[in-house]
């Protein structure tokens, strides 16, 4: 799938855009070549709120909405519909 529209953002900083340049975290960073154990890792370790909500103003939040709809190719509203029985970040995530 090709995320198009939207900027991936770094998962340990989603203020920051995901960028193999930042050197201070690179655990943030999902690289083409990473196994798929390590990116579940860098995926579980993402940063997210105390609470959870699914609030796509919260940068962490939107930012892990963003990379399930891109990889699932189905927008953003059709991803909280597909994830609407979901009740924290370890199921998000």
């Amino acid at each position: 799938p090709v995320i198009l529209g939207n900027r991936i953002m770094n998962l340990r900083d989603p203020t920051t855009k995901m960028s193999k340049s930042d050197t201070r975290n690179q655990e943030g960073v999902v690289y083409i070549l990473d196994d798929p154990d390590t990116v579940v890792r860098k995926l579980r370790k993402a940063v997210t709120g105390t609470e959870f909500t699914l609030d796509c103003s919260t940068p962490s939040v939107s930012n892990l909405l963003n990379i399930g709809a891109g990889l699932l190719d189905c927008g953003r509203e059709n991803f909280l519909r597909i994830i609407s029985h979901v009740s924290s970040f370890s199921q998000l995530k």
